[in-house]
């Protein structure tokens, strides 16, 4: 797949036509344009809570980007059409999909613009899942500054399992970028798991401003009411080895 980072005009025609869609069920509203590189590799890290949130993100930003989606979108009929033509990729969940990182890493490469959903998949708008590890490694190895987002709303028109959105406003908060090396750390795993637990902190309080608190998948860990096994395998990062990752 072509690594896309200008604003084509099928982007352009795309954008205004997702948020005339939008503009049906509430409208989205953005904040922090100011905080997002207009050059150089970045990765776009928001909340994930419904399947709004990637086009509520991607119709209000003055810049190309190229998200990751999972396989199962593809096979929709004229859905998989038109999400190659938007440049979206498709990624195996759960299996460490080597070819996903690899396209991924050459979109960062090249100075492009990644949206990932550090928590993988969607959450339930009460707990923030936890931090895939593996954003740290593209970070990494795409040299890249990571813009954590913040987005509310989206759980209300469209929760996962809905099938028809309500109205309600979606709003998208960009923070500061940051680095992975702006990160303290000893050793590489105290400064992967401090940067998973930077990010967490600052999408939180990214979403805190508009009224959505979330609670923590780390804090909620050490409490001794969620030792449930299902609550245990919540809160634990899929474990990513840097030698996955395909050199390019």
């Amino acid at each position: 797949m072509q690594v896309r980072d200008k604003m084509y005009p099928w982007f352009r025609i795309c954008q205004f036509l997702v948020r005339s869609l939008f503009a049906c069920v509430g409208g989205v509203r953005i904040y922090g344009k100011e905080n997002l590189p207009m050059k150089g590799p970045v990765i776009l890290a928001p909340n994930h809570m419904s399947n709004l949130d990637p086009p509520a993100i991607g119709c209000m930003l003055p810049r190309n980007f190229q998200p990751m989606a999972k396989e199962e979108l593809f096979k929709v009929p004229v859905l998989g059409f038109l999400l190659k033509s938007w440049g979206v990729f498709p990624v195996r969940r759960g299996t460490g999909d080597k070819e996903a990182f690899q396209m991924a890493i050459r979109i960062l490469e090249s100075g492009g613009l990644l949206l990932m959903f550090p928590e993988g998949t969607r959450g339930d708008g009460v707990t923030m899942g936890p931090i895939n590890r593996g954003i740290c490694l593209l970070a990494k190895r795409g040299n890249a500054q990571v813009v954590p987002i913040g987005v509310n709303g989206s759980q209300v028109v469209m929760p996962k399992g809905a099938k028809f959105p309500k109205w309600h406003r979606i709003t998208v908060r960009l923070g500061e970028p940051f680095t992975l090396n702006d990160i303290p750390g000893e050793s590489e795993k105290e400064k992967t798991t401090n940067f998973a637990h930077e990010l967490e902190r600052r999408i939180r309080a990214l979403c805190a401003q508009d009224g959505l608190m979330l609670k923590s998948a780390f804090e909620a860990s050490e409490s001794p009411e969620c030792e449930s096994p299902a609550n245990k395998a919540a809160v634990q990062a899929p474990a990513t080895d840097e030698s996955q990752i395909p050199r390019s």
